[in-house]
Parts: structure tokens; C-alpha cells; sequence
């Protein structure tokens, strides 16, 4: 005797917000801004969302053999993001975002297929921005996304974005005010690291790490990388290899400084990368109550030691070192609607 059909379970009634996820993907040329489309990033509904966290994936897009096991870190991309009038990033490396947590660098070797011609494998990887407060995202608004791979970068590289996202819950009126992030960084010059080769230092501008509106971020993160370039073929690891640097130039070799533009130092002396941002970690969280004042900048110099006589040929590359703030501040939700 079969029993009874039992009626579907029903929603709680008091959800009133669900998951959504919205994935985009460009393939970026070398020093060529290359944004998302639009439609991509956009909530399907055309209504108000809140953005919780951004994921990012890289993969080199490889031509032959030469490029086997290529690799794009973060640290060798940009990103600027906006929604409407309100800036989120200032192409920035997407690697600065988040922490080790966050980072997926070292990750299986993956059979290159379309758009890839080569038929050689490539490492992915992976980065993840949780935001410390969501984003209300008003209808019809989107979050931009432009990518930039920097030159040091030798082949175009395939990226992809997701939005973690919820949507609003419309039985609450939607909020005067949002919490919007801002992430700024400063790039250093390229570093070479090879036999003989003189000390160096590069500092940043008024511009780079700065906060450049008229009210006050709180921050909560400063975060540091070093991205190198392998120059030769070693070990079965071609080149045109993009790594974060783990020993050379981090450990060894830089020191770095920062200083407020307001008279205070944040690192007053000398200090090895690596003591600062250490490679288990890459990153510097901050407790509540740090905030960087309106038009308030740091400057950041970093300082290369000369190299010896003696260099394994293996290990000739060339260095970059990215330091960044990510913060929040309040602006009012009326200023972000619009036409997208």
C-alpha cells in the first residue's frame, strides 16, 4: 500500500535574503586595461544586493612549450574596481586583498585546453577578498572590474572574478548609508637580482598609498608581496615564470621603511621585508580603531642590497615588491544609484 505523498517543505518565512553568486571572466593582454563586461557582474533581477566577498583566478594563456608550467601570481595583476562614483581599488595587485588564508599559489598543474594552443600545463591560482562588512549594492548598480597584467607579465593571461554575494532583504528598508572599501598600493621599480648587481631603493609618491577623500578610512590591513620574474630555464620549470619570491629578494636582500604623511612612522627603521610581511603570512592585520586620515598618505621605501660575485645562474630573476592599506568608510547609498 503506498503511502501518502507528503507535501513540500516550505521556506522559513522569515528568509528573506539568498546566496547569489555572479561570475565574470577576461582575458587580459600585457599593460592593457581589459574590463569585465558589464552584464556579468550585474544581479540578473535588477535589484538592490550586498557584496560579501570576491574571489579571483589566473591562468597564463600559453602559446608553446617554452611556457610549460607558467604561473601568474597576484602580485603580477591589477585591479580597479568601482561601483558608480565610489572607487574600491585603485589598480591595485589583486594579491594585496587578502592574506595567506586567502592565497592559493601552489596548486596542481592544469592540462591547458581553449582558449590555450599550446597543450602544455599551467598553474592557476587564486585569491580571496572577504570584506569585513558588506557592500550594499543598490539596483541597477554593478561593481566594475577593469584588469591590468603589469609588463613584467610575458603572455596574456585569462582571469575570472566572483561575486559572493546575497540578496537584500526587502521586509528592511534599505540602508541610508554602506560601508565602501578602498584599496590602495604602491609598486616598486623592478629589482634585478644576478651577479654584481648594485644596491638600490625605490619610494613611493604622495599618490600611491594614500586616502584621497574627505573623510577617514578605518583600516584594516596593510599587506605586502614580492613578485619575481625567473629569467632562465631551471629544474624543469621554464621561464617567463611568475612567482612570489620566497628567499632572494625578500629575506635576504630589502629592507623596508614607511612613514606617515602626518609626522608619524609606521616602520621608523630598516626592517627586512620578510620581518614585516613574512611569507606565511604576507599580511599585517589591524585592530579596530586605526584610521588614516582624509588625504593622509604613507610613504614607502624599500632598499635593495648589492649582490655578490657569486650567483647560481638558476636563480637570476627580476623583483617587484607591492605594499597596500585596505580600508572602509561611509558613503551615503543615495550618491551610488544610477544607471550602471
Amino acid at each position: 500500500m503506498s503511502q501518502p505523498q507528503q507535501p513540500a517543505p516550505q521556506p522559513d518565512s522569515s528568509d528573506h535574503t539568498q546566496p547569489l553568486v555572479l561570475w565574470g571572466s577576461v582575458i587580459a593582454e600585457p599593460n592593457v586595461d581589459s574590463p569585465v563586461p558589464n552584464e556579468q557582474l550585474a544581479n540578473p533581477f535588477g535589484l538592490p544586493m550586498e557584496l560579501l566577498a570576491i574571489r579571483f583566478r589566473i591562468l597564463p594563456i600559453v602559446s608553446s612549450a617554452n611556457a610549460l608550467n607558467a604561473r601568474v601570481t597576484g602580485g603580477g595583476v591589477k585591479v580597479k574596481l568601482d561601483l558608480g562614483p565610489a572607487a574600491i581599488a585603485s589598480d591595485i595587485p589583486i594579491a594585496l586583498f587578502g592574506d595567506m588564508r586567502d592565497t592559493y599559489e601552489n596548486g596542481a598543474p592544469l592540462l591547458a585546453t581553449v582558449p590555450f594552443t599550446g597543450g602544455e600545463y599551467v598553474l592557476p591560482t587564486a585569491y580571496d577578498w572577504r570584506l569585513k562588512y558588506p557592500l550594499f549594492i543598490p539596483a541597477g548598480r554593478v561593481v566594475t572590474a577593469v584588469f591590468t597584467p603589469l609588463g613584467i607579465n610575458p603572455f596574456p593571461v585569462q582571469v575570472d572574478v566572483i561575486y559572493i554575494c546575497r540578496t537584500w532583504d526587502h521586509s528592511k528598508p534599505e540602508p541610508r548609508k554602506t560601508k565602501v572599501p578602498w584599496a590602495a598600493s604602491f609598486e616598486s621599480k623592478a629589482f634585478t637580482y644576478q651577479a654584481n648587481e648594485p644596491k638600490s631603493e625605490s619610494v613611493s609618491s604622495n599618490l600611491d598609498v594614500l586616502n584621497p577623500f574627505g573623510v577617514p578610512l578605518e583600516l584594516s590591513r596593510l599587506s605586502g608581496r614580492c613578485t619575481s620574474l625567473r629569467l632562465l630555464a631551471v629544474s624543469g620549470t621554464q621561464a617567463n615564470y611568475i612567482y612570489e619570491d620566497l628567499a632572494e629578494f625578500r629575506q635576504v636582500l630589502s629592507t623596508v621603511r614607511m612613514r606617515s604623511s602626518r609626522g608619524f612612522d609606521l616602520i621608523r627603521t630598516p626592517v627586512p621585508f620578510d620581518g614585516v610581511f613574512p611569507v606565511n603570512w604576507r599580511s599585517w592585520d589591524i585592530l579596530d580603531g586605526w584610521q588614516m586620515a582624509p588625504q593622509e598618505y604613507y610613504r614607502v621605501q624599500v632598499n635593495i642590497a648589492a649582490v655578490g660575485a657569486t650567483v647560481d645562474a638558476g636563480n637570476i630573476a627580476t623583483g617587484q615588491f607591492s605594499v597596500g592599506v585596505v580600508g572602509y568608510r561611509d558613503v551615503d547609498v543615495a550618491s551610488l544609484r544610477g544607471t550602471p
